[in-house]
């Protein structure tokens, strides 16, 4: 069975794939599992992560996960394109969301060509905008959907405690 990794160091091998080939078909879906921790699929057109973790203070997500070995985006999200990406908007496309208007439409945003996070961040600082998308999100909890996945859901599930314990133990216990 695959090791459990931290999501922190996840998320940089993720980010490092994702600045050497920005434009791969990349999709992101994001829920909660029937307990409500937070369950993300990261996908390209090669490799598949699953990460499971919690909010442990406003922005900080700590959570574990691995790489799920034979699975490619298409098998498991089952997401049409627009591909995720980091997107540079331009001058104009943020004055016309300013003064109000129905903004640019979700075909203009998606036909800008996706951006490695350096790039779109320096780019972001010239034009004055960037937007990162789509994630999508779903509205039912992320269930198991084999015998496999049970047992996945449950190695991630344990990880995670672990983790919590360790790391936030304060999460856990009652102040008192």
């Amino acid at each position: 069975m695959a090791r459990l990794e931290e999501a922190e160091r996840i998320f940089r091998h993720i980010r490092r794939r994702y600045d050497k080939n920005p434009e791969d078909e990349w999709r992101i879906l994001v829920g909660r599992d029937s307990a409500g921790r937070l369950t993300q699929l990261i996908a390209d057109s090669t490799h598949t992560w699953q990460i499971k973790g919690e909010m442990v203070a406003p922005g900080r997500f700590a959570g574990v996960g691995l790489r799920l070995p034979g699975v490619r985006s298409e098998d498991l999200l089952e997401i049409e394109g627009p591909f995720y990406g980091w997107r540079p908007l331009t001058r104009s496309m943020v004055m016309e969301i300013l003064r109000g208007g129905s903004g640019p439409s979700l075909e203009s945003l998606i036909s800008i060509p996706r951006a490695s996070t350096k790039m779109a961040t320096k780019l972001a600082l010239s034009t004055g905008a960037l937007i990162e998308g789509p994630i999508v999100h779903s509205a039912s909890p992320i269930s198991a959907i084999s015998s496999k996945q049970e047992d996945l859901e449950v190695m991630l599930n344990r990880g995670l405690d672990k983790l919590m314990l360790r790391k936030f133990p304060e999460t856990r216990y009652a102040y008192g």
